[in-house]
């Protein structure tokens, strides 16, 4: 939730959206907003007891740490690039440029490492996550997507409103790229949600709206956004959010932190800058810097490079129990939400499609490089001519107003 105010003159001051005014949310000198505080605000006006149901679910998810596991967790992974103009359809190479940020920092193989402090080595952390972009969804719109205290920007996470429709949140991390308009935020994301133990209420009544969300000038490597440079750290940091991560500076002073025990007590954020001097709270025998190299730091993309050894615990314990889901061979499996088929399967010549219980589906079929293959408004049946395909596995997503369903198709 790497929710930044990158030109000062973008806000006006006293301005506001809906119920909120921004300027209450914005934090030190340099025009940032403070994105948990915002997103947490946001969520508990409309679903009133989403505060204390994700500060359980922080709890338990803390609780359920345990003893890491050495094995790598992959999520995978759905981009939407939502765009307007032709500077926001990102490239291709952008995004996977993106991914391989993701896949260096959430396994502790970025070469900016060397730049922690030796006081700090000691508990720095490797998550052993990885990250499958499986599909690339690019949409062209007509819409401008502006920040609203009802919904922040999840305008772009829908097709009705101008925006690309979520593949299913439980079983796939969504990614929306597009302009997020006023220049308030550069990206948010919502922490774990839909718990059987939260209360009634305090999950947010769309699930199509889980996910991050980043402004198209902070996504991939060497981005620019009113003349501050961007790494694409801002995913990482967004990403961890989603999986459960509080800013290290706990949005408090000395008396608060992120809940974990090894990230230093810092009594708020940096201001995009890099002072390795700081060491703002004392916490006696043992006491630590600020550690401004972290990545759920408001420090400087290049500053940044390393989690703490509980935050990659902690991450790694979301995506083993609220987030499990994404571990699930469901997310490239059969979700019988709509009732579908496919035969000859694995086909070599000729595959027919057949739909049954609803009027029509978008059915597209997508390589295991996230390209779209193929895409056609399916009603009742279809026979596709398949030899120009390439021999490997696709995957045939379904989407009707009932629901989706993701399956293999194998081509031989």
């Amino acid at each position: 939730m790497k929710i930044k105010a990158l030109i000062l003159s973008f806000f006006i001051a006293g301005s506001t959206i809906g119920q909120i005014n921004i300027d209450d949310y914005k934090v030190g000198n340099t025009g940032i907003v403070n994105d948990h505080k915002l997103v947490m605000d946001v969520m508990e006006n409309n679903h009133p007891g989403f505060s204390e149901a994700v500060n359980e679910s922080f709890n338990k998810a803390k609780n359920q740490m345990g003893i890491r596991s050495g094995v790598t967790l992959t999520i995978p992974v759905v981009v939407h690039i939502v765009w307007k103009n032709s500077a926001e359809n990102i490239s291709t190479q952008d995004i996977n440029d993106q991914i391989d940020i993701l896949n260096r920092d959430y396994a502790r193989q970025n070469a900016d490492t060397v730049n922690l402090r030796s006081i700090l080595q000691p508990i720095a952390g490797n998550p052993n996550i990885q990250f499958n972009l499986v599909h690339v969804e690019r949409v062209q719109t007509t819409t401008d997507f502006n920040l609203s205290f009802t919904s922040l920007y999840d305008d772009i996470k829908k097709s009705s409103a101008g925006g690309s429709d979520a593949w299913n949140t439980s079983n796939y991390l969504n990614i929306w790229v597009g302009n997020l308009q006023g220049g308030f935020l550069l990206g948010y994301a919502y922490p774990p949600a839909g718990l059987p133990n939260w209360p009634a209420g305090s999950t947010p009544s769309d699930p199509n709206v889980d996910g991050v969300v980043i402004d198209y000038r902070g996504f991939g490597p060497n981005t620019n956004l009113g003349g501050q440079i961007f790494h694409g750290r801002t995913a990482v940091h967004e990403v961890g959010h989603y999986l459960g991560l509080r800013h290290i500076w706990g949005d408090g002073d000395c008396t608060q932190d992120d809940g974990l025990n090894d990230t230093p007590t810092t009594d708020s954020e940096s201001q995009f800058d890099c002072v390795k001097t700081k060491n703002t709270c004392n916490d006696g025998a043992g006491d630590l810097p600020d550690m401004v190299e972290n990545y759920m730091d408001y420090s400087d993309d290049q500053c940044q490079n390393s989690f703490t050894k509980d935050q990659a615990n902690f991450m790694r314990s979301v995506l083993q129990n609220q987030r499990s889901g994404l571990l699930s061979p469901a997310s490239i499996n059969e979700v019988e939400e709509v009732n579908f088929s496919m035969f000859p399967n694995p086909a070599n010549e000729v595959v027919q499609f057949k739909l049954s219980g609803t009027n029509s589906a978008r059915l597209t079929i997508i390589n295991l490089l996230g390209e779209k293959v193929y895409q056609e408004n399916l009603k009742g049946a279809l026979k596709l001519d398949v030899t120009s395909f390439k021999r490997g596995i696709y995957l045939v997503k379904v989407s009707s107003t009932s629901g989706e369903l993701t399956k293999k198709l194998v081509i031989k």
